[in-house]
């Protein structure tokens, strides 16, 4: 499984950069693996067969599917803990319930995907969503629904009825008008108020990248 694990980090690096299949001659010539192009698709075949990819169609590459990316963040939440360079200046500057909609606007700066944040207690909520069409361009047959989605405050409703770990990054797939939603946030308190405070994509997030900068943010806040 060590293998299927080291190719299941490969090809969702490329899926979230590329937005489309991933197939074994890509994987050989990118560089990235030194097997032979009939291992590689002798690993693609054994992860299909497990439901962990699959293929739009005959010939194409493959796509991950929701179990795999679960088992993938579950996989890098253990062993990708790079850190990225915040202050505890920087962190004491968002930490008052004042400055939520700062934090999540400071937070689109570095993240990837659309930021957002909401006191647990009430309707607050704040949504940053810059350039948003610019970073969805390979995406835009979802982005009608995904709209949709922040518009209604779906992702506000859908996590004000869970249990939520407080200081621990945690994530899931929201499936919402016929796409697929991945969300990764933390709970935590500004000035004293719990907040949850996050990122959201239809599924193609940057998920090492946002583990990395929540778990900062998680180190300077305590």
């Amino acid at each position: 499984m060590d293998k299927e694990l080291e190719l299941l980090d490969l090809v969702i690096d490329h899926f979230v950069k590329k937005g489309s299949p991933i197939g074994s001659k890509f994987l050989y010539s990118s560089g990235d693996i030194d097997w032979a192009p009939s291992t590689i698709r002798k690993y693609l075949n054994s992860l299909e067969k497990k439901g962990l990819v699959y293929q739009p169609h005959t010939s194409a590459g493959r796509l991950p599917t929701v179990k795999w990316l679960d088992q993938y963040i579950s996989h890098i939440e253990e062993k990708w803990l790079k850190i990225v360079d915040y202050t505890p200046k920087q962190i004491e500057r968002f930490r008052k319930r004042d400055n939520l909609r700062g934090f999540v606007e400071m937070l689109w700066d570095v993240a990837d995907g659309v930021t957002f944040g909401f006191f647990s207690e009430d309707d607050y909520y704040f949504l940053w969503v810059g350039n948003l069409l610019k970073k969805a361009e390979n995406d835009m047959e979802q982005i009608i629904p995904f709209m949709d989605f922040l518009e209604k405050k779906r992702i506000v409703t859908y996590l004000k009825d869970k249990k939520i770990a407080t200081d621990k990054v945690t994530y899931n797939f929201i499936w919402y008008e016929n796409i697929t939603v991945a969300s990764m946030y933390i709970k935590t308190s500004f000035d004293k108020k719990d907040a949850i405070v996050g990122v959201v994509w239809p599924l193609r997030l940057d998920y090492k990248k946002n583990i990395a900068i929540m778990n900062k943010f998680l180190v300077e806040n305590n």
